[in-house]
């Protein structure tokens, strides 16, 4: 690509500030760190009714403001729980991060009907009755530091639960962890905090059952349990939660997610899978790369 044409194509990828423990925010900042190191032009501009709040900084990631905006030449990629087009581009980008409706109003009718769909690969997002362009997927956190590597062998007597997002998928918290279940969701703000508990920890429950902490739970030396959804079996609960299309990736986890019991019936399976942990987080993140890859190469073709 010519750098003229660089210039010429910016994803502005509208966003909140970069909080610690929300999933979304990670996942948007993510997408534009991963497109600059692509050689994209990448930039943020922040929700302007959270500009107030404190923004995490990284060398990499640029900010532009609302005037800064070309409205002829950039793409805007928002997320579904903004409504309309507030950067007043002519082309726009809809992130898929969960079902429109679930975590905000359904603002899919104030979409454009030439706007580009993707979505993320999650199961929040495979029934939606509209077009769907591509599917990304970031891994935000997955390599552990080096010196939390150390002690898997440690005596483990902790048993935990998180709940996070259960409600939402009608799971009910109830049925796979102990009165002495520490719960995570009320002692933990960051991703480092839950870590520090899947160190100790023999046991992790999830009744979230698509939360990213239940695979660092088994990476980090737990058995790690997710209550299973009735409606989905273990092949489609892990397809719906990674990237599974490339074989190796589902192989390391005999169908499922290596190290992470689907229910009470499949520990069998996550025991046996339990060290491919690692290895199948480093390719959910070279996939994850490639697919924003290909996102950036569509969108910039949709417009040619």
């Amino acid at each position: 690509m010519k750098s003229s044409d660089v210039a010429l194509n910016r994803f502005v990828i509208f966003a909140p500030p970069t909080f610690r423990d929300s999933g979304g925010a990670m996942v948007l900042h993510k997408l534009n760190l991963v497109l600059r190191r692509l050689g994209f032009s990448s930039w943020i501009t922040i929700w302007p009714w959270m500009a107030h709040q404190s923004y995490e900084s990284n060398s990499e990631d640029s900010q532009l403001t609302r005037d800064q905006i070309n409205p002829e030449t950039d793409i805007a990629i928002y997320p579904e729980v903004i409504k309309g087009n507030p950067l007043g581009v002519k082309r726009c980008v809809r992130w898929i991060l969960s079902d429109p409706g679930r975590n905000s109003a359904d603002f899919r009718a104030s979409w454009g009907d030439s706007d580009l769909i993707v979505y993320y690969g999650s199961y929040t997002s495979r029934d939606l009755s509209i077009r769907i362009s591509h599917s990304m997927f970031l891994v935000t956190y997955a390599r552990p530091r080096l010196d939390v590597k150390t002690g898997a062998n440690e005596d483990r007597k902790v048993e935990c639960h998180i709940i996070r997002k259960a409600q939402r998928f009608d799971v009910k918290p109830t049925g796979l962890h102990t009165s002495n279940s520490v719960l995570l969701d009320t002692c933990c703000r960051s991703t480092e905090d839950y870590i520090s508990y899947f160190r100790k920890s023999s046991k992790v429950v999830s009744y979230d059952p698509f939360t990213f902490h239940s695979i660092l739970a088994a990476l980090h030396g737990s058995q790690s349990i997710v209550k299973p959804l009735p409606s989905l079996t273990l092949q489609e609960w892990s397809s719906a939660t990674c990237i599974s299309a490339n074989s190796l990736i589902s192989d390391l986890g005999e169908g499922g997610i290596p190290g992470v019991a689907y229910g009470l019936d499949d520990l069998a399976r996550a025991e046996r899978t339990r060290n491919n942990v690692e290895r199948w987080l480093e390719l959910q993140v070279a996939e994850g790369i490639e697919s924003v890859r290909r996102f950036a190469n569509l969108a910039l073709a949709y417009w040619s």
